[in-house]
């Protein structure tokens, strides 16, 4: 869930900064906000809404959009594209986090092995075992308090 939180925020972040700044480098902004916002939506995980694409590709996607944004500023440049210091660092910034949550988030799909149905009555029976042994407990301790 922290994945889809982050992957939520910076495509907020990305996309706020592409709008409101000037120039054809903001338009890389735009494009990896659009990517990890559809990626939050359309990811088979915790906070996906959708639950399309499976976990392992947005992992990948990540990191392959991770480092085009590394690179991005190298390539505008290389284009002939007026670059801004600010859209730069935060390519840079967000390149760096996507990258380490494509390596760090483990994105393997964790489900018990053994789903079994829990029976209440199971579970009223535990719950009366440990009301009991606690009650035993409380007793030896007063009686440990009197004793003093």
């Amino acid at each position: 869930m922290a994945h889809a939180a982050v992957d939520g925020v910076l495509a907020l972040g990305l996309l706020v900064a592409g709008v409101h700044g000037h120039g054809a480098d903001y338009y890389i902004l735009d494009a990896a906000g659009a990517y990890l916002a559809l990626a939050v939506l359309l990811t088979d995980a915790p906070g996906g809404v959708l639950r399309r694409l499976p976990r392992l590709a947005h992992r990948v996607a990540d990191g392959l959009v991770g480092l085009g944004l590394l690179v991005s500023p190298l390539i505008a440049w290389r284009l002939g594209v007026h670059l801004d210091l600010f859209a730069s660092l935060v390519a840079f910034a967000v390149a760096v986090i996507v990258l380490r949550d494509a390596l760090v988030t483990d994105h393997r799909v964790l489900r018990p092995a053994n789903r079994r149905v829990i029976e209440t009555r199971a579970v009223e029976a535990g719950l009366e075992q440990a009301a009991r042994r606690a009650g035993v407990v409380a007793a030896r301790a007063r009686r440990r308090a009197v004793r003093r």
